[in-house]
């Protein structure tokens, strides 16, 4: 168990580190990702954040393909954007700390006005019909975040 939670706590550190990589740049409405942290030919995903709810333009995905992400914080607060394994069970009530955490756009990059381009691929070992996008992850006795399930095919 203590294991679980080193590797998790790496995990985390690790997924915070790779989204601050992106470069950015300050305009007028908030700040934005510049085009290193895009693909050319990527398809292009849009989701828009407001407090309480998520939408994507996109909730079929193909694993290996890779997609350009543009997430605008429409909201009066700051906001994560996650891409994790949806959990069901007992586990689903009280997940353990960042498990199944694929992609992470922590809230201090996604303060209200502010938009973050990136680019992501979804593994070739990700679980068909298994991935959501949500906001904020369910802690001990706290609910979870906007969400919306995913549906990730091998492509």
């Amino acid at each position: 168990m203590k294991h679980r939670m080193i590797m998790g706590v790496m995990l985390l550190g690790a997924l915070l580190w790779l989204a601050a990589c992106g470069s950015q740049t300050n305009t007028s409405q908030g700040t934005t990702s510049s085009a290193p942290t895009t693909v050319p030919g990527a398809r292009a995903v849009h989701v828009v954040i407001q407090d309480g709810t998520i939408t994507s333009s996109m909730k079929n995905f193909n694993a290996g393909i890779p997609y350009t992400f543009t997430v605008v914080n429409q909201g009066k607060t700051s906001h994560n954007f996650i891409i994790l394994k949806r959990i069901s069970g007992a586990a689903a009530t009280t997940p353990p700390p960042n498990s199944g955490i694929l992609y992470i756009v922590p809230a201090t990059q996604l303060t209200p006005g502010t938009t973050r381009t990136f680019s992501y691929q979804f593994p070739l070992s990700a679980e068909q019909g298994s991935l959501q996008f949500t906001t904020h992850l369910a802690g001990p006795g706290g609910p979870e975040g906007a969400h919306i399930p995913v549906n990730v095919t091998k492509g």
